[in-house]
């Protein structure tokens, strides 16, 4: 037993090196006591203290944890992965499979929305606040995250993918608001520059006199420059891009009512918003773990982006990967497919990326999200694929190649892009923009076949019809685009134009229904339902349909509207527009008469 033993030691001394290099190159390594403790003390003891255990402990785990899993104990399972996780914390594919079980698997055997939402939410934050924590440059971590915001809840194949959207978007409303209203992406970016460049710490902010003052002024109400002010802000400052409406909004309690004032001050407007855009630097930081300059150089690079957006998120994470893995030998599958994600988020948002959020009274965490096509970012997505294309074709020497040769497998999928976003345009009567980027196709990307020698309405009538059902995406934008250009039509006297936008409309809503009769998580509400409620938006938050319309026009619009119509809207509308009446100095009965089964209130 002793020559076995000391054949064993001597063979154990003679891999001991190749181990320990292999260790290395993986990670596997413990940091070092310092660091460790400065992370968390617990990991360095559940490294250390299992000694030569720690693997058949690791395995144990494993087993157990998938067990419980199976038998539908999944907090108990989750206990048990969270020990996994601290014992392996240098090991990407530990927090990568945990987070895709969480958010993929455990979700969807759950029933009810908040449980869906808790595992979802459960899978972001371990890979966010606790995987990239230990392996900050790990592309797959990225890759996963990414993944997670742009499949599993910006598209459709779950069918609680809009308790998702409307959870996320319900968090950044209140984190960050909504973006200021405009046609061009530079107000939406410099509001978001005051974020970016707000003070890193309390004390910086404080050398600026106005904003200590304030900050005392918070103290005085035990009331510190973080989350709690963000919620004291969000409820009483009647700041509309965050507060509820007026009209729902609670009076402050006795005890609230000074806060409240520190809210609406006049006086204090400049030094309270100094103060906001720190919190909610502060706030995006230490809580969403996101670096709000690599935000802002995301927006000035693609777009006004809207971080109530989950495909805003799949971006951020997907190219800040990309970023942390550059010239670290970490390309490969990984970010092939991290690109992948990055380019169909940004397509996303062409077709979701104007969001538009209504307070949500029984469930304020969940507001009612409208989405809206935004053709601001067709630009940055076609800037993308002229770029992956020309790296595709570029040739050995390093002279650039023919875009349009076969190497470039990007191609197919480029003018398939550009073509829905033409017709989207089109219908959502941006038809510059749609003869812009069908000169690009024909042009630049160099089209064969004989409907690219048609003018854009020939091609755009040509590719509806051979579209037959369109895809969820394209189903809102064009029923959405539709019914805009139709009721600004009727607005302005053009009823041609208003019976030929309805009637686009009504066919892609038909087409699409009848397409999907029978999965309940594709199944749109029934046309009047859409067209009712797209009406509503248009006549008392016309941002929400992407307009600005003066209340004389809303008036035309409401007295141009079929009887039916107006008997259906009118008792949904009439406050609100009373209200803006009396604002502007307009007789709200003569404006907006009540139809005839409907008493005037």
């Amino acid at each position: 037993m002793l020559i076995v033993a000391g054949v064993a030691l001597t063979g154990a001394a003679m891999l001991s090196g190749s181990i320990e290099s292999q260790r290395v190159r993986l990670k596997l390594l413990t940091v070092t006591s310092d660091e460790s403790i400065a992370k968390n003390p617990r990991t360095v003891l559940l490294q250390v203290a299992p000694g030569g255990l720690r693997a058949p402990m690791l395995t144990y785990l494993w087993l157990r944890s998938q067990q419980l899993k199976e038998d539908g104990k999944f907090f108990d399972a989750q206990q048990l992965r969270d020990l996994i996780c601290d014992l392996s914390p240098h090991f990407p594919g530990v927090w990568s499979f945990h987070a895709w079980d969480m958010a993929w698997n455990i979700s969807v055997a759950t029933h009810t929305p908040d449980e869906r939402w808790m595992w979802v939410s459960n899978g972001i934050r371990l890979l966010r606040d606790r995987g990239l924590y230990y392996n900050p440059d790990n592309l797959l971590l990225y890759k996963e995250l990414a993944w997670i915001y742009f499949s599993k809840m910006g598209q459709y194949t779950d069918d609680m993918h809009m308790v998702y959207k409307r959870r996320w978007a319900g968090e950044m409303n209140h984190v960050l608001g909504a973006p200021p209203f405009s046609d061009t992406p530079d107000a939406a970016i410099e509001a978001f520059r005051l974020i970016a460049d707000a003070p890193k710490t309390l004390a910086n902010l404080e050398k600026d006199a106005s904003s200590a003052d304030f900050v005392k002024r918070l103290a005085g109400f035990d009331v510190k420059p973080d989350g709690a002010f963000l919620n004291y802000y969000n409820r009483y400052s009647g700041d509309s891009s965050v507060s509820p409406p007026e009209w729902l909004a609670n009076e402050p309690s006795e005890k609230d009512k000074p806060i409240a004032g520190l809210m609406r001050s006049v006086e204090l407007s400049d030094a309270r918003a100094k103060v906001l855009a720190f919190v909610r630097r502060k706030v995006l930081v230490e809580k969403y773990r996101m670096d709000p300059n690599w935000m802002l150089e995301l927006m000035e690079r693609y777009g006004p982006m809207d971080w109530r957006n989950v495909n805003s998120h799949a971006i951020y994470w997907a190219t800040l990967g990309l970023h942390k893995a550059e010239g670290k030998g970490l390309a490969g599958i990984n970010a092939l497919n991290t690109d992948r994600t990055f380019l169909g988020g940004l397509k996303s948002l062409t077709r979701t990326g104007q969001v538009y959020c209504t307070y949500n009274q029984d469930n304020p965490e969940e507001p009612y999200v409208d989405f809206l096509p935004d053709w601001r970012f067709v630009e940055a997505v076609h800037r993308e694929y002229l770029k992956g294309g020309k790296i595709l074709v570029r040739k050995p020497s390093g002279e650039p190649g023919d875009i349009n040769s076969n190497k470039n497998v990007l191609l197919n999928g480029h003018m398939t892009y550009l073509s829905n976003a033409i017709q989207q345009m089109y219908f959502g009567g941006h038809e510059k923009r749609a003869e812009y980027y069908y000169s690009e196709i024909k042009n630049t990307l160099k089209a064969k076949g004989a409907i690219y020698k048609l003018d854009l309405h020939a091609f755009v009538r040509e590719k509806r019809r051979q579209a037959g059902v369109p895809s969820t995406e394209m189903s809102n934008a064009l029923i959405g685009g539709a019914l805009r250009r139709a009721y600004r039509a009727l607005a302005g006297g053009n009823h041609d134009g208003y019976r030929r936008g309805r009637a686009l409309a009504r066919r892609v809503h038909r087409a699409y229904y009848k397409d999907v009769a029978g999965k309940a998580r594709f199944k749109p509400q029934s046309f009047r339902k859409i067209e009712r409620d797209f009406l509503i938006r248009m006549l008392l938050q016309p941002r929400a349909v992407g307009l600005i319309i003066p209340l004389i026009t809303k008036a035309k619009l409401y007295n141009a509207l079929s009887p039916t119509m107006q008997q259906e809207i009118y008792p949904l509308i009439a406050e609100r527009l009373r209200q803006q009446c009396q604002t502007e100095r307009i007789n709200f009965n003569k404006a907006f008469p009540a139809p005839m089964s409907v008493s005037s209130p």
